[in-house]
């Protein structure tokens, strides 16, 4: 996490903390409907921002392009990851049932990221 999203994070948890009431078991007890959301909202724009790293505020929104690289790129850690689960000897400990299953999971998602590393050539080409 670079500092800027690494600060934007952090106001958002200040934000977070100074939230009212300050206590998670008064808002659980008031049992006020209104009170709940408006928590569960904050938690989950906190919890949004800093698991997608798109955008700290006053900053431009990551462009499509960027996305998609992004999403290639998590994929490829992903499905690499996988891959080397399926090749170690850990993998002796999961049910054959699962590792068929992982092993269709990990062609599905290599199917995927061929087709994200074709739609980001095709832009690139579009581009240059």
């Amino acid at each position: 996490m670079d500092n800027e999203t690494s600060s934007s994070v952090s106001t958002l948890a200040s934000e977070f903390i100074n939230f009212r009431p300050p206590n998670l078991v008064e808002i659980i007890d008031s049992r006020d409907p209104d009170l709940l959301a408006e928590f569960c909202g904050k938690v989950r724009t906190l919890a949004g921002s800093a698991l997608s790293g798109d955008q700290t505020p006053g900053q431009q929104p990551a462009s499509f392009f960027d996305r998609l690289k992004r999403e290639h790129a998590e994929l490829s850690t992903k499905h690499d990851k996988l891959s080397q689960f399926l090749r170690s000897e850990i993998s002796g400990d999961v049910s054959d049932r699962q590792i068929e299953l992982l092993g269709n999971q990990a062609s599905a998602m290599a199917v995927y990221r061929n087709i994200l590393k074709q739609r980001l050539d095709d832009l690139e080409k579009a581009d240059g």
